[in-house]
């Protein structure tokens, strides 16, 4: 990663997902991701967007993270689902739906109770 030359696609990705980095959650980069989608952004956009987010991380994980843990209590953990990293900005992703709450996923687990 850049900095020159991603500066303004981190802070649009950041700005999207509405929190700090090492508070993020893969649902919210799922969110972002179908909210681009949803707006009829490229998957090539919402590819980079996926893939600033995870050399952020990587970043931080090499450099940052002990300080991170210190001052936040957060252990830095990747968001990005790295199964489904390439499906849910591929051309075949679901342009208008949604990713499944939490409360649909645990209904759909229900069975395995």
């Amino acid at each position: 990663m850049t900095v020159v030359n991603d500066i303004g696609l981190l802070e649009r990705t950041i700005t999207a997902l509405g929190r700090p980095a090492w508070e993020v959650m893969p649902e919210d980069v799922d969110r972002v991701v179908a909210d681009l989608a949803v707006k009829g952004r490229k998957t090539s956009t919402r590819r980079e967007y996926v893939q600033i987010l995870k050399d952020l991380h990587r970043f931080l994980q090499a450099r940052k993270a002990p300080e991170i843990e210190a001052a936040f209590g957060v252990r830095l953990v990747c968001p990005v689902d790295e199964f489904h990293a390439s499906r849910h900005v591929g051309d075949d992703s679901p342009a208008l739906v949604p990713p499944p709450t939490p409360e649909r996923v645990a209904k759909f687990f229900d069975f395995m109770k």
